[in-house]
């Protein structure tokens, strides 16, 4: 945006000096008769090469200093666009290199935690369940695959719960993408903060559960007191 708008500043500068330049020549009342039509000539032979030849040859033939006037604007858009052109391939190619550096680091992710899971995977059922997932933060290959893609081993043991709701197991493909959600440059989304705030509802309600059923163990084994015999009563057993 600021190489486009600093295109149509040139055009409306140079517009200007073709207005003042053209004055008592013929050229004022043909190609530089107002300030729109020199702006859209200029418009045009600035983003649209074919029109220079003709342009140019009508306005050398009417004044040489308009002429070298117009060839010093020509440079100067040409090389303006040609910055832009550059610039938008430049981030192009930072953009393919940065997915593709992406894509590789992701597959390397994947087949060095794969080997792991492979070895703790007794039972070559394809699922990773909450032992077999605290086992593999003990081994200093996953953890290093998964400081490489930015996701913190020591973080992963507190969020041990939110992984593995009701000890269930998980399929590997879905515990990759679980793993890739919680790199530290991702962006807080509107899943995430929907996903925490189910989170804080199941550890209230099990707190909750915790607090009353321990209130209503020490309600039970609360023991009684003995009550002292009234003084008549003492004297009737005596």
């Amino acid at each position: 945006l600021t190489t486009l708008a600093l295109v149509f500043i040139l055009i409306y500068v140079f517009a200007i000096v073709f207005r003042y330049w053209s004055v008592g020549t013929p050229l004022e009342k043909g190609t530089f008769k107002d300030m729109p039509s020199t702006m859209k000539m200029l418009l045009l032979s600035g983003t649209v090469p074919d029109q220079t030849e003709i342009i140019s040859e009508e306005i050398g033939s009417r004044s040489a200093g308009a002429a070298v006037i117009y060839f010093i604007f020509l440079l100067i858009v040409f090389l303006t666009v040609l910055n832009l052109l550059v610039g938008i391939l430049t981030n192009v190619v930072v953009v393919v290199t940065d997915v593709e550096s992406e894509v590789r680091t992701l597959g390397r992710f994947r087949g060095q935690l794969a080997k792991v899971i492979a070895m703790l995977d007794k039972n070559d059922d394809l699922r990773i369940s909450r032992t077999e997932f605290q086992s593999l933060l003990m081994y200093p290959e996953a953890c290093a695959a998964l400081q490489k893609v930015g996701v913190d081993p020591i973080g992963l043991v507190d969020l041990t719960e939110f992984l593995f709701e009701g000890d269930r197991p998980m399929d590997i493909e879905v515990f990759f993408d679980q793993l890739l959600q919680l790199r530290g440059n991702n962006k807080a989304t509107v899943k995430d903060i929907v996903s925490m705030r189910r989170l804080l509802v199941l550890e209230t309600q099990r707190m909750e559960a915790r607090l009353t059923s321990r209130l209503t163990g020490a309600k039970i084994s609360e023991p009684r007191l003995a009550r002292a015999p009234c003084a008549p009563c003492a004297e009737h057993s005596a």
